[in-house]
């Protein structure tokens, strides 16, 4: 991950924190909810950022500016869930093989289940559902999700 990557998930932690912080600190509060699902989409949103970049990253690096820009287009600007169907739906597209090494590494692990978990709350969210969970929930989801970012970048 380059550093600008690590900064964004840095900054996503840290907002997450304050977050959690502020809830313990007033647990009846009526605003509990909103910022439960301002950390589900803030999380969400950082770890689709960050997936899209490596995936950027890797096809991009020592081509001319012109395929980049195509690259950028085509990637990091186009909406995508970061469910982890979506990660090797890319990866198949320029290497079958890497696809199926990503696959092996999250086939059964808890990290693809929460981070699929995560892009499943968001999207209730998006289409105006209310969601049940906490704070520290949201956090296990975005620190699986940041593993499975780690083994993108492993196959990749």
């Amino acid at each position: 991950m380059s550093s600008e990557d690590i900064r964004l998930i840095e900054d996503c932690r840290d907002e997450i924190r304050k977050i959690e912080n502020w809830i313990n600190s007033n647990p009846v509060d009526s605003n509990i909810k909103y910022l439960v699902a301002y950390a589900v989409v803030k999380s969400s949103g950082t770890i689709e950022i960050v997936f899209k970049k490596i995936i950027h990253s890797f096809l991009a690096e020592g081509s001319k500016i012109e395929v980049q820009k195509y690259l950028e287009k085509s990637i990091i600007d186009s909406p995508a869930n970061p469910k982890t169907g979506m990660m090797e739906k890319y990866i198949e597209q320029f290497d079958p093989v890497r696809k199926e090494m990503f696959n092996s590494m999250v086939k059964k692990s808890q990290e693809k289940v929460d981070l699929n978990s995560l892009v499943s709350l968001r999207n209730d969210i998006a289409h105006g559902r209310d969601i049940s969970t906490t704070i520290a929930t949201v956090n296990k989801y975005f620190e699986s999700g940041i593993k499975v970012l780690n083994r993108l970048e492993e196959v990749l």
